[in-house]
């Protein structure tokens, strides 16, 4: 700014510099695909942001950031189960703030219906329903109590009856 006054100098002035103007990010809420089931991978997409914005994702179980769970995938583990999965994705643009946005929370965080034993002869206790092939070619489930529970080897295991059901087993019938 430059000032002048008849009879007086002529003085010029020069103002602070204002802090840098910065555009926002275009920004679109995360979205998580796959299924919040032991052993699956979930997988984040970040949506539609600014051309050319570079992400960190972040991952969440319950609201807690779980470590080291820092890419676009993670996998599902035990250690989740019965909690709610989310992602955060912070996107960044040279001459852009910042951004964050979380998505949407998973259902909560189960096990398989069917998975393979644990041993020879033992299924997780998640899943102590023992699938058998027998020798005349059925396919027999057996539960804990059952007469040949404990010296049955399993081919599969299974969370509940009905899931054994829904593979083709019948109930053994001792």
């Amino acid at each position: 700014m430059t000032g002048s006054k008849p009879g007086h100098l002529t003085t010029t002035r020069t103002s602070k510099a204002t802090v840098k103007v910065v555009r926002n990010l275009k920004t679109t809420v995360p979205k998580i695909s796959g299924s919040a089931i032991v052993g699956r991978t979930l997988t984040a997409t970040p949506g539609t942001w600014t051309t050319g914005t570079k992400y960190k994702y972040q991952w969440y179980a319950d609201g807690k950031a779980i470590s080291k769970a820092t890419s676009s995938k993670l996998k599902v583990t035990s250690g989740m189960v019965g909690k709610r999965i989310t992602a955060k994705v912070t996107g960044s643009k040279s001459g852009y703030a910042k951004a964050s946005k979380t998505s949407k929370a998973t259902a909560k965080v189960n096990y398989p219906s069917r998975t393979s034993p644990a041993s020879k002869t033992t299924c997780p206790a998640w899943a102590p329903i023992k699938g058998n092939h027998s020798s005349r070619g059925e396919w027999i489930y057996h539960v804990k109590g059952g007469q040949f529970y404990n010296a049955t080897h399993p081919e599969e295991c299974f969370r509940t009856e009905a899931a054994a059901r829904n593979a083709g087993y019948r109930k053994s019938l001792r």
